[in-house]
């Protein structure tokens, strides 16, 4: 791990009260203060550890590195092990969506970790929910572009778009 890196993932975790960007959970420095913080949840030694792991602090890229995003201040943000990995390179505002509504139901893997002692990883088709969300996302941007005549297709485009909304504001992919 580069200094850089190291360096700009204490301020930012500094600035954010040591909480995950996106699930808002406290993150540790290392994993001994990892496995300190979750000590009093009954599980196996194999399951704590891992649960540690993944409380660790990373330094989370707003454009991602396989994106030829940088590592400064200015392009990130703190973020758990967790949350970093299960991001990859997906859209940073969708991602963030994506962990409120798994946190918001209780379905965050260091939820369900504290709750049961047991690692809880999400499904992978969860992958096919953000790329429909991305391109849900991508779909607006281009919506709200002006048209030759000065009038925004979103005007066109938002009766149609009313019909696929969900609660969720994300739809499930299809069989």
């Amino acid at each position: 791990m580069s200094g850089n890196n190291k360096r700009c993932r204490e301020i930012l975790a500094d600035r954010q009260d040591w909480k995950c960007i996106y699930c808002k959970t406290k993150m540790a420095k290392d994993l001994a203060e990892a496995k300190r913080m979750l000590s009093p949840i009954k599980t196996t030694t194999g399951m704590r550890v891992i649960a540690a792991t993944w409380l660790r602090v990373t330094f989370e890229h707003i454009d991602p590195a396989s994106n030829g995003g940088a590592i400064n201040l200015r392009n990130g943000v703190a973020a758990c092990e967790f949350c970093n990995n299960f991001r990859r390179d997906h859209d940073f505002e969708v991602a963030k969506r994506m962990f409120a509504h798994m946190v918001k139901h209780g379905l965050h893997p260091h939820q369900v970790f504290k709750k049961t002692g047991i690692i809880m990883v999400p499904h992978k088709g969860i992958y096919d929910i953000v790329k429909l969300a991305e391109q849900e996302r991508t779909n607006a941007n281009h919506s709200q572009r002006k048209n030759t005549n000065g009038a925004t297709l979103k005007k066109h485009q938002g009766r149609g778009a009313a019909k696929h909304n969900t609660n969720s504001g994300m739809r499930a992919p299809s069989p």
